[in-house]
């Protein structure tokens, strides 16, 4: 499977007086959003083919003791592909203190083989703004300027019942001292990107509307480039703002003609929910976005759609949009989906803003073991569960994906389970044309320690 096969079968800051926002255009090029629609949402079947297998945990050691691990993803190059340099892999993720103290940073590891990773401690060594946390994000390394540039989110509470959140941008050189991967403290360091209120909600707005089960997000960037175009992207997790699905409108393109509704169903819930999957022209150089309307849209469907990510396959000439969602933010449209944590995916032929469908038919690539489960009368975390699916390449040239993602629980290496959270198996997904099925699963990495 090549050598991102066996990377993903595993699995500082400079003063705030730097962070000046760059102002963002509000160009809208793509004419039309996808809507993923009641109707559509309705149709999907959380069939058993499609569910994780249950997690193997005697190899499966957690990647830095007293640490909670869970989103991540690795270093690719332009190309998308795993990036090496030195001989080295990077994988970045999120970590916490695992007795639930401090503050959530970014973590990197690094290993030449793509199987044992070594803990390099945290990729930025100081926040952007003082008090903030490092959410998740992408990373790419650049060939032509040999940097390595780590996209992020940078949130904080301010007010309400969400966190505010922008999109960062870190660029900085990766240096090998004793042949330890190390960075260097970031040459450029700023908010690239915060929500302008007509394409994307903002913070305030969403906190404004003083509705008691409010979602908002801005975050999660995912770095793209074309390769038939070479024009870059980023994507992110945002909302529709109020020239592209202001809250509270049930249209007919949201629906998408649906009626058969449950008769528990949460119309006001179901109003005010408008996740969206948004897309930026990207001017990597110059660390500037020009804002494009939504690529993706929820609404009326879900309030939450994370982590997305963007693959193009030259056999099919398709480009394969994922996104990884919890049930609870979901309507209950069909069964399961207010239930089951999945990652689901659209398609598009020829161009990124192509007519899109639902990947499968119905868009659901895979889901989970309930995050609960109830063992003699009291309720406990399910072993068998994972979540934050990021999607990436095996190789160019071949038709398969491979996931990162995380679960709750770790083994001390002597079978015995602990809870801490760190990588779960990764699965090996199978691309034909429109529809993608899982293959395998592979075995977690291994950690060494230095």
């Amino acid at each position: 499977m090549k050598i991102l096969l066996s990377l993903l079968g595993s699995s500082l800051f400079p003063s705030a007086s730097i962070c000046n926002v760059l102002v963002q255009e509000q160009v809208v090029i793509n004419n039309q959003t996808y809507r993923w629609t009641e109707k559509a949402a309705s149709t999907v079947k959380f069939d058993q083919s499609r569910l994780i297998p249950n997690i193997d945990y005697s190899n499966k050691t957690a990647f830095i003791d007293n640490y909670d691990i869970w989103d991540s993803w690795a270093l690719l190059d332009n190309n998308g592909q795993v990036a090496t340099i030195n001989g080295y892999q990077i994988w970045f993720a999120l970590s916490k203190p695992s007795d639930g103290t401090g503050h959530t940073k970014i973590m990197y590891f690094y290993s030449k083989t793509g199987s044992d990773w070594i803990p390099g401690g945290y990729a930025l060594s100081q926040n952007l703004i003082e008090g903030t946390e490092e959410w998740s994000g992408s990373a790419l390394f650049d060939e032509k300027t040999k940097q390595v540039n780590l996209f992020y989110t940078v949130s904080n509470h301010t007010y309400g019942k969400n966190w505010n959140q922008r999109i960062a941008l870190a660029k900085m050189d990766l240096n090998f001292d004793q042949d330890i991967p190390k960075f260097n403290t970031p040459v450029f360091h700023k908010i690239i990107a915060q929500p302008d209120g007509d394409l994307y909600q903002t913070h305030q707005a969403a906190e404004a509307q003083g509705y008691a089960k409010q979602k908002w997000a801005f975050r999660d960037p995912f770095y793209f480039r074309d390769p038939k175009t070479n024009q870059e992207y980023m994507l992110f997790e945002g909302n529709t703002g109020l020239l592209t699905g202001k809250e509270g409108e049930r249209l007919p393109e949201y629906t998408g003609g649906f009626e058969d509704y449950p008769e528990n169903y949460d119309f006001e819930r179901s109003n005010m929910a408008n996740s969206a999957i948004g897309i930026a022209k990207l001017n990597l150089q110059e660390g500037k976005v020009e804002f494009l309307n939504p690529l993706w849209a929820s609404n009326l469907v879900s309030d939450e759609t994370e982590r997305p990510s963007l693959i193009y396959n030259a056999k099919y000439d398709r480009y394969y949009m994922f996104t990884t969602t919890h049930g609870y933010y979901n309507m209950n449209l069909a069964p399961g989906l207010d239930k089951n944590d999945s990652l689901h995916g659209f398609t598009a032929k020829e161009s990124i803003f192509g007519e899109m469908k639902p990947i499968n038919d119905d868009g659901l690539i895979l889901y989970s073991h309930p995050e609960n489960e109830t063992i003699n009368g009291e309720v406990v975390w399910n072993k068998n569960y994972a979540y934050a699916w990021g999607v990436m390449y095996d190789n160019l040239d071949s038709d398969y994906l491979l996931t990162l993602a995380f679960s709750n629980f770790s083994s001390n290496g002597e079978n015995e389970l602990q809870r801490i959270r760190g990588a779960a198996p990764s699965l090996l997904l199978k691309i034909k044309d429109d529809k993608i099925t899982i293959e395998d699963e592979l075995l977690p990495a291994q950690v060494m320690r230095r």
